[in-house]
Parts: structure tokens; C-alpha cells; sequence
């Protein structure tokens, strides 16, 4: 399913920046607000998303939930993973759920290699569609 099927018929939230390139889409859902990554999340692009992560979460507020659409994402950096590491940090602080779906397997080998793949919660794409 691809970015704009995820978020069809949802609340379109807080637009991304023209200095992302990687293709984000984030929509209120009933199980909380979404987050669709598309494309490649390198390096350079990691950054770019930090600062529009952590801009989204400030507009989340304690019991809610985040979660973070990443079947059409073609690639990850450590970086990449970094960052959403830092906003699982950040999350968890502030009593937000924060949570992954959706794993190509080249990036799901990524976050193996690294040792990342229990650090995150992971959910279901029927969690996600069950409006």
C-alpha cells in the first residue's frame, strides 16, 4: 500500500518542509497520527527529518500515539535509524506511543544488522486500517 492509499480519507497534518526529499505524508487516524515514509532515508535526508519529526511531536500530547509507516521506504541509513531512535527517546519521555510498521526486508536487514529491531514496537498493517 502505498503512501497516499494509507492516508486516504484522513486529516492531512502539519506539511513537511521543501528540504525533505524523502517523500512523508502524516494524517490524524483513529489509531493515532501517521506517518508514511517513502523512498530513500540517507544521511543527508535524516536530519532534515528530525527536525520535522520532532516539530510533529510537539503537537502530540501524552497518551497519544505515533506511528511511523515505513513499507514504502526503499532504503535507511543508520542515520535514518538514529533518528527514529532519538524519537522513540523523546516519545517515550512524553508519555507518547510510538510505534513501526511496514518493513521492506532490505530495511528490515538494516535495522537487524544493527541491533535496532527490539528497540522498536512494531504493529501490524490491520492495526492501522482498522478504521
Amino acid at each position: 500500500m502505498d503512501i497516499d492509499q494509507q492516508n486516504r480519507g484522513a486529516q492531512e497534518l502539519f506539511p513537511p518542509s521543501s528540504d525533505l526529499r524523502v517523500k512523508v505524508s502524516a494524517a490524524l487516524k483513529p489509531v493515532g497520527v501517521l506517518v508514511a515514509l517513502g523512498g530513500s532515508l540517507d544521511t543527508t535526508q535524516s536530519k532534515a527529518l528530525l527536525c520535522y519529526l520532532e516539530q510533529l511531536v510537539d503537537q502530540i500530547g501524552p497518551g497519544d500515539s505515533l506511528i511511523i509507516g515505513l513499507d514504502s521506504l526503499h532504503y535507511i541509513s543508520s542515520t535514518g535509524i538514529g533518528c527514529l531512535t532519538h524519537i522513540l527517546s523523546v516519545t517515550t519521555k512524553r508519555g507518547i506511543s510510538f510505534s513501526l510498521y511496514g518493513m521492506t526486508i532490505k530495511v528490515r536487514e538494516v535495522f537487524s544488522l544493527l541491533g535496532f529491531l527490539d528497540f522498536f514496537n512494531f504493529i501490524d498493517e490491520l492495526e492501522i486500517n482498522h478504521d
